[in-house]
């Protein structure tokens, strides 16, 4: 039988035989369990046992400490999940990891004793990745913590965590991307929150500015952001962004780009629609409502002047005024 009081001497006094009684507490069985819960209740060294007992049993650890005395959770909560690490199991029990990660003494600044010195590099952060759990609010987080926080992408994309991680207010891709590349790649990660948040400030904008506006759709599209992603990331960039050759951006954007006007008029635009989307279609007769004039049409050959003329005349189906379309041809 185990014994709560020689159990409280041993880290300090004889640290292997602490380690063989972990050990077989480890076997957990009926008796081992009853007296881990017991020694998480009453026992002087709870969190030095958890940091013993979690490499042994990290699939489990949570179950265990999760009963801990409320006094001692969390400090035993940090301990499971610092020493399990990456071999930590059980993500049913994340919320309890949420609920008290603020006061974990290996991450929080609010926790940590600013006069111990410690250089083991903690592994609470991969714990909690591992996990699947994204924390609510990293402002809590020291440096380092916080860094990993961004390496793993262990945190919700909400305005005040974006804001903390990338040092400025901005829910602009742009500025994000100009302070952070990783916050940026898990904002494009997770375009659907991305836009909530978009949605829910005032004049937030996707891409505030132009010059940024095609490297960003770019960006995205390298990071195989979907076709129906990319066009929200058009219609909800600042009006001031705009386009001045189609070729420059991917493909999937241009009839949006057209329908928003956020696209030059100009011949070669338009060529570029015509052998790329296909005949001018609704989308280009928004573009080309109330312009008078086809811009940089001289710089065509003649052939291709020839081809744009004959399909402007012939969109007589989308664009229903003829002078129009003979004024543009």
């Amino acid at each position: 039988a185990y014994n709560i009081t020689v159990l409280d001497h041993l880290p300090a006094t004889r640290p292997a035989a602490a380690a063989l009684v972990v050990r077989n507490v480890a076997a957990w069985d009926k008796a081992d369990s009853d007296f881990g819960a017991a020694y998480l209740h009453a026992g002087k060294q709870r969190v030095e046992f958890v940091r013993m007992l979690a490499p042994l049993l990290p699939r489990i650890i949570l179950s265990i400490v999760s009963g801990a005395p409320k006094e001692v959770v969390a400090a035993v909560l940090d301990a499971a999940l610092d020493y399990a690490g990456t071999e930590v199991g059980e993500p049913h029990h994340g919320w309890i990891v949420v609920d008290y990660y603020e006061q974990f003494p290996s991450i929080g600044v609010a926790a940590k004793d600013k006069s111990v010195i410690d250089l083991r590099k903690h592994r609470t952060i991969d714990a909690i990745a591992k996990l699947g759990i994204q924390l609510p609010a990293t402002s809590p987080l020291d440096d380092t913590a916080r860094r990993r926080v961004i390496e793993l992408g262990a945190y919700e994309l909400n305005a005040s965590n974006i804001e903390d991680l990338t040092g400025q207010p901005s829910l602009a891709l742009d500025d994000i991307r100009a302070k952070s590349e990783p916050v940026f790649a898990a904002a494009l990660g997770r375009l659907a929150a991305y836009f909530e948040l978009i949605a829910a400030r005032e004049g937030a904008v996707t891409v505030r500015d132009p010059k940024q506006f095609a490297s960003i759709l770019n960006h995205a599209n390298d990071a195989a952001v979907g076709d129906e992603h990319l066009v929200q990331i058009v219609e909800k960039s600042s009006p001031t962004c705009h386009v001045g050759d189609l070729n420059d951006v991917p493909e999937s954007v241009w009839p949006t780009l057209l329908s928003s006007k956020r696209a030059t008029p100009s011949a070669q635009n338009l060529l570029s629609y015509i052998d790329n989307v296909g005949p001018l279609d609704g989308d280009a007769a928004i573009f080309l409502d109330g312009t008078e004039a086809i811009e940089e049409a001289d710089q065509l050959s003649d052939d291709d002047r020839r081809r744009l003329a004959v399909a402007i005349l012939g969109a007589g189906s989308v664009i229903s005024s003829t002078a129009h379309r003979v004024q543009l041809a």
